[in-house]
């Protein structure tokens, strides 16, 4: 039997990841101080809204890091997998493309004069610690290798303080059957099987079928409108509160129609074109000022108001339908997205080692796709944390 030597051990590896997670957990507090102190200070910096975006950015991407840190952290005591390696692989490339907005960060908020030279030093330090991190990150390609010797082994012990980051992380995940998105990821566990896809389109369609299960059944539009016409039109809005919802910002009203009916009505696609001219005209007057604050959250509104409706336009000025175009290969696009999903359950149940594949088996046999809808039938009550 031949033993492939490494260089370097599963405990150190372990231990080189703890101080990623560590050092990871650290700066996103010093980030979110750092946003305040722009904030406070937004007189005497320009662009201050670039400066938020990056800052911004940079910890939602951390916050994803440190989830994948705590999940290996726990997972590769029990057994390291090929998942673990693909993991490491995802956290590299994140470092890699991180690396190169901080260099344009750099580029666009320090290579220059500023309008205070005292804030030199504070944005140069935003800068440096960031950018180390992710590179950092990078890093991690190099024990990739390492890692791919230990597959199928476990860490032999652990100590106390590992045992308390161990339970500290489980206690933040929900107990039972759980399907929801965090940080980038999502949580899927049943009956005792967990598994952490990357976030995707369809299975915010299979989460909403699990939290209606039959005797609901959606139509394929209906399903449409509330996953991803909802999502355009008003984020975390249901459907039937999207007209309460429009006439409440702009005065104006959302045909009630489900089925192949337009989307908006033409007092909604006057009223919003209304608004946005004005925007435009108070935006000129504020550039005219050099007010970029008020340039940032007027184009922000603008923003909105496009995305709630003229993404809704056609050419002609005309709304669309709820389904456009051939509604048939619609549903096709629907049932297949679904089925895909599905299948990639599969795909990570078995990288992580789960020879059941009891998700998987779950919602292959009990999301039902048929000709006038879809529908989640259990055979038994089944409750899930969404």
């Amino acid at each position: 039997m031949f033993i492939r030597y490494t260089g370097i051990t599963l405990e150190y590896i372990y231990t080189q990841l703890r101080g990623y997670r560590e050092n990871t957990n650290k700066l996103i507090q010093e980030l979110e101080e750092d946003k305040s102190k722009v904030i406070k200070n937004k007189e005497n910096i320009d662009n201050t809204q670039g400066i938020i975006r990056f800052i911004d950015s940079s910890i939602t991407w951390f916050k994803r890091c440190l989830h994948d840190f705590d999940r290996l952290l726990i997972e590769i005591q029990e057994k390291v997998t090929d998942y673990h390696i693909d993991m490491f692989e995802a956290i590299a490339e994140i470092g890699k493309e991180r690396d190169a907005v901080c260099i344009n960060f750099k580029h666009d908020h320090i290579e220059k004069c500023l309008r205070d030279e005292s804030m030199r030093p504070f944005l140069e330090g935003v800068y440096a610690k960031t950018r180390d991190i992710f590179g950092h990150y990078q890093a991690l390609s190099n024990l990739t290798c390492r890692m791919e010797t230990y597959i199928g082994t476990k860490l032999i012990q652990k100590s106390e303080k590992e045992a308390k980051l161990d339970n500290t992380t489980k206690a933040t995940h929900p107990s039972g059957n759980v399907f929801y998105c965090k940080g980038g990821r999502w949580i899927i566990t049943y009956k005792g099987e967990t598994i952490y896809p990357r976030d995707s389109l369809y299975l915010k369609y299979i989460a909403h079928l699990l939290k209606h299960p039959y005797p609901k059944t959606f139509s394929y539009d209906e399903l449409y409108l509330v996953i991803e016409g909802s999502l355009k039109l008003t984020p975390n809005l249901k459907p039937e509160n999207q007209r309460i919802e429009a006439e409440k910002d702009l005065d104006f009203s959302v045909s009630n129609q489900i089925d192949g009916g337009e989307i908006l009505d033409d007092v909604y696609i006057k009223n919003a074109k209304d608004a946005i001219k004005e925007l435009e005209n108070e935006k000129e007057d504020a550039e005219k000022l050099v007010n970029e604050d008020e340039v940032a959250r007027l184009q922000e509104k603008i923003n909105i108001i496009k995305n709630q409706c003229l993404d809704y336009v056609k050419h002609n000025g005309k709304s669309r339908k709820f389904v456009d175009g051939n509604k048939k290969a619609k549903v096709e696009s629907i049932k297949k997205g679904i089925l895909r999903c599905i299948d990639t359950v599969k795909n990570d149940s078995k990288k992580a080692n789960h020879e059941n594949l009891l998700i998987w088996n779950h919602l292959k046999q009990h999301i039902k796709l048929r000709h006038g809808g879809v529908s989640y039938e259990p055979k038994e009550h089944t409750p899930w944390v969404l």
